[in-house]
C-alpha cells in the first residue's frame, strides 16, 4: 500500500516538474527569441533602407550609359523585305 502511494508521488512530482520546466523553458525561450528577432529586424531593415537610398540615386543601377530602347537600331524587323499579305 505505501509503495502504491509512493510510486504515485514519484509520478505526480515528475509530470508537475516537467511541466514547470517546460513552462519555463518556453517562456525563457521566447523572451530570447524576440529580442535576437528585433535584433535581426533592425538590422535587416537599416540594410534595406541603404539598398533603397542607392536605388533612388541611380535607377540603373551600375550601367554607365542607361539603355535607349527608342534607338533607331531597336527594330529587328528593319532589313525584312517579303510581304505577308501577298
Amino acid at each position: 500500500m505505501d509503495s502504491n502511494k509512493l510510486v504515485i508521488a514519484i509520478v505526480a512530482a515528475l509530470v508537475i516538474g516537467g511541466a514547470a520546466g517546460f513552462y519555463y523553458g518556453a517562456a525563457k525561450g521566447r523572451s530570447q527569441g524576440f529580442d535576437d528577432g528585433k535584433k535581426a529586424g533592425l538590422a535587416e531593415a537599416t540594410e534595406n533602407a541603404k539598398k533603397e537610398a542607392a536605388a533612388e540615386i541611380n535607377p540603373f543601377g551600375e550601367a554607365a550609359t542607361p539603355v535607349n530602347p527608342f534607338a533607331e537600331e531597336a527594330n529587328p524587323l528593319e532589313n525584312v523585305k517579303t510581304n505577308p499579305f501577298e
